[in-house]
């Protein structure tokens, strides 16, 4: 055990020196949290939601916050931290930020592998108090409800100061003390599922001004997904509106960093990179995009931009990404069919999407990723065919300039999400999904320079499973992970209704798992914007 230890310190120690890092840890805080991403490291690190908690603890007073993650192979199963190896169970506070419903299991992995009882009503006072937030838990917290003791509802700027404070309050007193559950019950974007009032409405916090808040890289490492790459959050929300995006909707209003702050914190960046990625939901729609785009191209930093809306790119805007050394680019059709496309307002036209590949061929980019949907609301197999159509389309228009071209296609199947107009609609079924997928496949293969991410169905219909369920996931998760059986049988021994969850079209009078949760959009203008549509 001790060389295994060892061994582990020896692999911290590697990640640990890679890093540039902005966040100083006082070891000695009264105070302990251990924020941990139930994922890869190279996942997690590459989350700025994930490195802003990890900011924000630690420039706490009383307070250090160290890092866990999902490290790779043998250690996959080591609950230490990264910065002093200690283990999870030595903590006073055990914090999980999670990006997607599919790491629950992970989740529960963790503390098992810590020996701390996943459901929490098992645990004691000696035990770690343990919290979420992060983007699943705005939408929908239920799933994990027998498993965590408080959920952070809201963006982390707006909510960890304040919760920070109350625990500093508490610390004499001792962590699991009945008045500092209570004190932070009593905050409206506290979610405590063994305390709150089922009548309790818990508010969503956010943040208003983007510019007050220096949401950017505090730690940059080659072991990211943006290898040594400073990033920033232009802008955060969308105003689109598209029908099925959860976080066009959680995070409204839109709200975009002024371009001075913007381009101040870039020049001023402690690490002096001249690699820069710009992050938003709505990149597309930064209203100054073109011009601070121009200015650091013409200043010598390399871009790294997320996914565009194909209606933008101009002539002017692909002359920066040239100047910026960029070669690939990614763009989200979703489905080959204009008439989908309009139900789901996604508004781009068939043209509007060869005219903008038509750029693309005359300019330097040399792959171009392209993210569809199937199972949307209404969706025909003339709709599935489409997209095999748009793709053979565009790759005659994009591989008329060159022999060495690239077109990867992403296939996902549609979740229903929580706030958005398509929560009440039922997914597709899983046979459904693997039909049509099958399909694609075996056509998109035959389109020279086109390759098809492979993609499980069966882990689609789990997520979807997760993202609309009750607390009644968390407790067949916890049984998943303590027996051998499959999904299938846990969720029927666990009585678990996946018909009524995911297949069933729902009514505006249905009890949602997520309706006790207030903030943005009303429940009753998603309802007015989906009966627009005969669905």
């Amino acid at each position: 055990m001790a060389s295994k230890q060892f061994e582990f310190r020896q692999y911290a120690e590697n990640l640990l020196k890679a890093e540039q890092s902005q966040v100083k840890v006082d070891e000695g805080s009264l105070i302990r949290i251990a924020l941990v991403y139930p994922n890869r490291y190279d996942v997690g690190i590459s989350n700025l939601g994930f490195q802003e908690a990890y900011r924000l603890f630690n420039d706490a007073e009383d307070i250090s916050c160290e890092r866990m993650f999902v490290y790779d192979p043998p250690y996959e199963h080591t609950t230490r931290s990264l910065e002093t190896q200690r283990d999870l169970r030595d903590f006073d506070i055990i914090a999980f930020s999670i990006s997607f419903e599919l790491d629950y299991p992970r989740l529960v992995q963790i503390l098992n592998a810590a020996k701390i009882p996943p459901i929490a009503s098992d645990r004691n006072q000696t035990d770690p108090l343990v919290i979420a937030g992060g983007v699943t838990t705005f939408l929908n917290p239920t799933p994990l409800a027998p498993i965590i003791d408080v959920f952070l509802i809201g963006e982390a700027e707006a909510i960890i100061p304040e919760f920070c404070r109350v625990i500093e309050k508490h610390i004499e007193t001792g962590l699991h003390r009945a008045d500092c559950l209570r004190e932070l019950n009593d905050l409206k974007w506290c979610y405590l599922p063994q305390v709150t009032s089922p009548e309790k409405t818990v508010q969503r916090r956010s943040v208003s001004d983007l510019d007050a808040h220096p949401t950017c890289s505090s730690i940059i490492t080659p072991h990211s997904h943006f290898q040594n790459m400073f990033c920033i959050e232009v802008g955060r929300g969308c105003g689109r509106g598209c029908r099925y995006c959860a976080a066009g909707h959680v995070y409204r209003p839109i709200r975009f960093r002024s371009p001075e702050i913007l381009l101040s914190t870039i020049r001023n960046n402690p690490f002096q990179t001249k690699k820069v990625g710009l992050i938003g939901a709505a990149l597309s729609d930064y209203p100054e995009l073109d011009t601070v785009c121009e200015s650091l191209v013409n200043e010598g930093y390399e871009l790294g931009l997320s996914s565009f809306r194909i209606d933008i790119i101009t002539p002017r805007f692909l002359s920066y990404l040239e100047k910026a050394n960029i070669r690939s680019i990614t763009l989200a059709p979703e489905t080959g069919s204009q008439r989908l496309r309009k139900l789901i307002k996604k508004n781009l036209s068939d043209e509007q999407i060869f005219e903008t590949i038509e750029l693309l061929a005359a300019s330097n980019i040399s792959t171009i990723k392209l993210y569809f949907m199937i199972g949307l609301p209404s969706e025909t197999a003339r709709d599935v065919e489409s997209i095999v159509e748009l793709v053979k389309k565009i790759a005659q228009i994009f591989g008329s300039r060159l022999e060495g071209f690239e077109i990867n296609v992403s296939v996902n199947a549609f979740i229903p999400k929580p706030f958005t107009p398509f929560q009440w609609h039922p997914m597709e079924t899983e046979t459904n999904l693997r039909k049509k997928r099958r399909y694609l496949t075996s056509q998109l293969h035959k389109i020279k320079g086109v390759s098809i991410s492979s993609k499980s169905t069966r882990s689609e219909v789990l997520q979807g499973i997760f993202s609309s369920g009750g607390p009644e996931i968390g407790r067949a998760i916890v049984k998943k992970l303590s027996s051998k059986f499959n999904w299938k049988k846990i969720l029927r021994e666990s009585k678990i209704d996946i018909t009524e969850i995911i297949y069933r079209k729902k009514t505006f009078d249905d009890r949602l798992p997520w309706d006790f949760i207030a903030g943005g959009v009303k429940k009753e203008s998603l309802w007015r914007e989906w009966q627009q549509e005969d669905l």
